[in-house]
């Protein structure tokens, strides 16, 4: 299809063309509004060494903790990322009106480190399940040792207080809507187009059809020939149709003198 013969044909029919983009204008407009955009913030939890230690030297408690074991709080990140990961403890956080679908990253246990993400479309929701997630995670870690001096703690390293939005494809949606919009009203115009030609078409050719039925034909009101015209006895206009009537005319007389005379004899 050419593009020059589309633009015409949607200039010339203007009037159907602009109602159909302010269709697709609004249908835009309303499906735009109608994606929810989804928040999305991670929380780091960690694992503490006591503050105190044991000197496994002189036998004294000291303040300074520089006998920590870093392979007993990964081991209890591990575990506190485990029991957040559980089936049971993320139907809990569902119950509460939560993200019960959050992700736990463990991969830097090592560190001590674990990492909770959620996902939704309130950002309250996201937050509020972040900060419960850290405070079961320190729960589950205190719940797996013994009471006592020598204990491990977990907490919240970084909490965030707002969550980031995620590109929702509000605007890629709504590009495709538009570009579907234009071409279902260049379709729409050229068929509305090709309808109007066609009964202009119809109408034309009925015009002609009756003015064909109008036109007088032969033999109707004037002679065919000028010998018809003679016999009639109608006149001639032209002079040499006259003259070629009045001969023909006396031809026939002639004719018929000779036979009535030969039938005579």
């Amino acid at each position: 299809m050419d593009l020059w013969v589309t633009v015409g044909v949607l200039l010339k029919r203007w009037y159907v063309t602009l109602p159909l983009l302010a269709l697709v204008g609004l249908a835009a407009v309303q499906i735009g509004n109608g994606i929810v955009p989804t928040y999305s913030a991670t929380a780091t939890g960690r694992v503490y060494c006591p503050e105190q230690a044991l000197d496994p030297v002189t036998g004294e408690i000291v303040d300074s903790n520089r006998f920590c074991a870093d392979r007993a709080s990964s081991d209890l990140a591990v575990v506190g990322a485990v029991n957040l990961n559980s089936r049971l403890t993320r139907v809990d956080v569902a119950d509460q009106g939560l993200i019960g679908d959050y992700v736990v990253d463990d991969t830097d246990a090592s560190l001590s480190l674990v990492y909770v993400t959620a996902e939704g479309e309130n950002e309250d929701d996201v937050i509020a399940t972040l900060e419960l997630s850290m405070a079961i995670f320190e729960s589950y870690v205190d719940g797996e040792q013994n009471d006592g001096v020598f204990k491990y703690t977990a907490g919240a390293l970084d909490v965030p207080t707002q969550a980031d939005s995620i590109s929702s494809g509000k605007s890629r949606t709504q590009i495709i809507v538009v570009v579907a919009g234009l071409i279902l009203t260049t379709v729409a115009v050229h068929i509305f187009d090709a309808a109007l030609l066609t009964l202009q078409r119809r109408r034309d050719d009925g015009r002609d059809s009756t003015a064909d039925e109008d036109a007088p034909r032969p033999g109707d009101d004037q002679p065919s020939s000028p010998l018809a015209a003679a016999r009639d006895g109608e006149p001639v206009d032209q002079e040499g149709d006259w003259e070629q009537a009045r001969k023909l005319f006396d031809d026939e007389v002639e004719k018929l003198t000779s036979d009535s005379s030969r039938w005579g004899r």
